[in-house]
């Protein structure tokens, strides 16, 4: 019976166009239940584990977006990194791409780090908690300290979630290096192309916070006068009750338990993954007649 299951999906999915890629993996995890596996067999740290099925939907997206005669194959072939360090040659003359937690006891002459944003490092689900957040940046400094000669801490001004672009805001942990420590690296290169982003804007991308109010220099005392950055065009709300029904593009169906009109937030029980926390505007909740199973 499972075999003849998969065999079926098998078959199904095979009438399915491969392109865009991205609606051929969303339907791929959907077909397989993919999430509701995540959900059932990793109950400690499935959050961990559904935010990279999220990046992997950013990846074909972003696939689509720069491929537009692009194959699944070809895509397969991008995301298909094998992160082994236990296979890790330090003779070779290669960049090697790990994890903080999987850098540890190693050391590199140039480092890069990847991510320096508040909601990534720090991670979101560690801003509550003061133990949580020192915890986090015992690992950054994990991360800088692997470097011998040179060391580059990057952080990106726009993010692509759920296939759209918002704007980010740079870790807290920069505001906490020396400015005398760091060599603040010439723009001019990355202005061009932002540009160029202006002008020609990116299917599949909406438009976040105007480039121009993003200000700091180097990091230091400047950090703490950042701007709140606001999506510009956020997406128009459906109007819900507790008790609703509704459906999310990643996390299925689930009923709404909690509406926070002061904060614009809803708690939405989700059949799959459990009580997620909202933003209304952005969450493009979609309500459905039925049950939420």
């Amino acid at each position: 019976k499972a075999v003849k299951s998969f065999q079926d999906i098998i078959v199904e999915l095979h009438t399915i166009p491969t392109f865009p890629v991205m609606g051929f993996v969303k339907e791929v995890i959907e077909k397989i239940g993919y999430v509701d596996y995540l959900a059932q067999s990793y109950e400690g740290d499935s959050e961990e584990r559904l935010e990279n099925i999220e990046e992997l939907v950013n990846a074909a997206s972003e696939y689509d977006a720069s491929n537009p005669d692009g194959l699944l194959q070809s895509f397969l072939e991008e995301v298909s990194l094998i992160a082994d360090i236990d296979k890790w040659d330090d003779a070779a003359d290669t960049v090697t791409l790990m994890t903080l937690h999987a850098a540890k006891g190693l050391e590199f002459p140039v480092v890069f780090i990847a991510g320096l944003e508040e909601g990534l490092l720090p991670h979101s689900q560690s801003k509550d908690s003061d133990d949580d957040v020192e915890e986090e940046r015992r690992l950054c400094y994990v991360g800088i300290t692997r470097a011998q000669k040179d060391l580059f801490l990057v952080h990106t001004r726009y993010r692509a979630k759920f296939g759209q672009r918002s704007a980010c805001v740079p870790s807290r942990f920069l505001s906490e290096i020396p400015v005398d420590f760091v060599e603040e690296i010439d723009k001019t290169i990355y202005n061009a192309y932002a540009d160029k982003l202006r002008t020609e804007p990116t299917a599949g991308y909406r438009d976040s916070a105007d480039e121009d109010d993003y200000q700091y220099d180097a990091w230091g005392d400047d950090y703490d006068e950042l701007p709140v950055f606001q999506i510009d065009e956020p997406q128009e709300s459906v109007e819900l009750v507790s008790g609703d029904i509704v459906k999310h593009e990643i996390f299925g169906r689930g009923r709404v338990v909690k509406i926070a009109p002061s904060s614009d937030t809803v708690h939405v029980d989700f059949n799959r993954v459990g009580i997620k926390k909202l933003a209304l505007e952005y969450a493009n909740l979609e309500k459905v007649e039925g049950s939420c199973r």
